[in-house]
């Protein structure tokens, strides 16, 4: 029985190397390396990559997952597969900071009225919430509250710009054509939860905040 843990303990610590020897070897790196107009592609072929090896590794050593993990509790490769790519990859270092960025970049030029690669986009940001593992605080945090305030911060200035060029009426029908297309937005890339709150941040950057240049 002792031989036979301690030969399950090697063989589960072999796999660990070998699953995490590919995202933080070739994996970042690579990404780190790809052009920015390419780059918003590469999480979601990397995560479905990552998926597919760590689902091959568990049918091949499915014995060993079956009675080691069980027996010993530790982590199956599945479990610690996720974590992996979240930690060594969408999370890590410069990688999460790129991520994050390039993804509000691209939903900005997109506001603004350049062509984006929609699909990219909405895999990527649907790439957090499943990297979550049963907790929302990922898409919360890299996606969702920055994507509101950098909506925020765009609708605030537009308010400015086009109080001192448009009428009321004007003003009003842009405004409403502002929420609409921002719900829209928020339906293509994000959850559900989100159409309300787009809506409450642009009705309040353009109209709650200006209620008496409006109506002047």
């Amino acid at each position: 029985m002792v031989v036979q843990e301690k030969l399950g303990a090697l063989l589960h610590g072999g796999l660990r190397e070998v699953v995490t020897d590919h995202p933080v070897n070739k994996v970042r790196p690579g990404m780190l390396a790809s052009p920015t107009d390419a780059f918003l592609r590469t999480p979601n072929q990397a995560w479905n990559d990552h998926r597919t090896r760590v689902n091959r590794i568990r049918d091949i050593v499915r014995y060993l997952e079956q009675v080691h993990v069980s027996r010993y509790r530790v982590c199956s490769v599945h479990k610690f597969g996720v974590p992996l790519f979240r930690d060594e990859v969408a999370r890590h270092g410069d990688m999460q900071t790129k991520l994050q960025e390039c993804r509000l970049q691209t939903m900005s030029r997109g506001r603004e009225g350049e062509m984006v690669d929609k699909l990219s986009v909405k895999n990527a940001c649907q790439m957090l919430g499943k990297l979550g593992v049963n907790s929302r605080s990922i898409y919360e945090e890299d996606l969702k509250r920055p994507f509101l305030a950098r909506s925020a911060k765009f609708c605030a200035l537009e308010s400015h710009k086009q109080l001192a060029e448009m009428s009321a009426i004007d003003y009003m029908d842009m405004a409403e054509q502002r929420i609409n297309e921002e719900t829209q937005r928020a339906k293509l890339y994000l959850d559900p939860d989100t159409d309300r709150l787009i809506q409450q941040v642009v009705y309040q950057e353009l109209v709650a905040s200006h209620v008496n240049a409006i109506v002047a």
